[in-house]
């Protein structure tokens, strides 16, 4: 009788084993199921980046007025929720430098560089921007293909060799007064009113401006005084990762794209968007 009770409770026993290594195997394979999306939010936002950016608006920088945060800004932030923004009023050559100095740090540009062209670029981009030609409202002419950008001497601003089409045209009549004007960076709009009004250049690059930027002064003398054509190019928005650590390098552009799946999955981008005005 007792071994018939000994023999039982062996059997319990190792029944109650075999029962808890089941569950603990399923609790796992339960708990593996759910850290996959935890894993690849933590990707995302593990990284704690500096970026540094200039100012473009409504792109990148604070709207003391209607309390925008940039555009861009508020991706990058998304993706990222506990990035350093540094702004730095710098050529793109700058950016190239602090991004050679510090192996954590990133930054958003428009577009293809030349100064930022051995910084590898992140695949899925911000947004995009329309780069336009400003003309006195008087102006007959009016913008068909790149061809015509020929007819008139245009003022460009160095930022803006990021547009495939205005580093031909700029390589093109490269030196000839005649056709184009490079332009001070750091006044570039003034400088380039200044210029047509004393009749050295016909027209301008810039981006398209709206509304939004109508707290500037040189932004409502351009929009009251001019006209602008249609977009006479597509560039990218792109974060750009420090070349100083491939390995950060590469695990950064890996968080990037699996935060921006993640926020366009949720729906986060497009309601960025939405509130800016911006379609991919």
């Amino acid at each position: 009788m007792i071994k018939k009770i000994n023999i039982l409770l062996v059997s319990s026993v190792a029944v109650l084993f075999g029962l808890s290594l089941l569950l603990d195997l399923l609790e796992g394979n339960r708990g593996a199921s759910r850290s996959e999306p935890a894993a690849e939010e933590e990707a995302a936002t593990r990284f704690a980046p500096t970026v540094y950016y200039a100012q473009w608006h409504p792109y990148f920088s604070v709207d003391p007025i209607s309390n925008h945060n940039g555009y861009v800004l508020d991706i990058v932030r998304a993706v990222f929720p506990e990035a350093k923004f540094v702004r730095k009023e710098c050529p793109p050559a700058g950016f190239a430098e602090l991004l050679d100095a510090d192996p954590m740090s990133a930054c958003v540009n428009f577009g293809q560089h030349p100064a930022l062209a051995r910084h590898a670029a992140a695949p899925s981009p911000i947004g995009y921007y329309q780069p336009v030609v400003y003309l006195p409202r008087g102006s007959k002419w009016h913008y068909t293909e790149p061809a015509s950008l020929d007819e008139i001497c245009i003022g460009v601003d160095p930022w803006f060799f990021d547009s495939e089409v205005i580093r031909d045209f700029c390589e093109k009549w490269k030196g000839d007064s005649g056709h184009v004007r490079i332009l001070e960076t750091d006044d570039r709009i003034e400088g380039a009113m200044k210029l047509i009004d004393s009749g050295e250049i016909k027209a301008f690059v810039d981006m398209r401006m709206d509304m939004y930027e109508l707290q500037y002064r040189s932004s409502r003398q351009i929009i009251w005084d001019f006209r602008f054509s249609d977009p006479i190019d597509r560039v990218h928005m792109l974060f750009r990762p420090s070349s100083a650590d491939p390995a950060v390098s590469a695990a950064l552009i890996e968080a990037w794209e699996a935060g921006m799946k993640r926020i366009t999955e949720s729906g986060e981008k497009r309601r960025i968007q939405e509130y800016y005005g911006f379609k991919d």
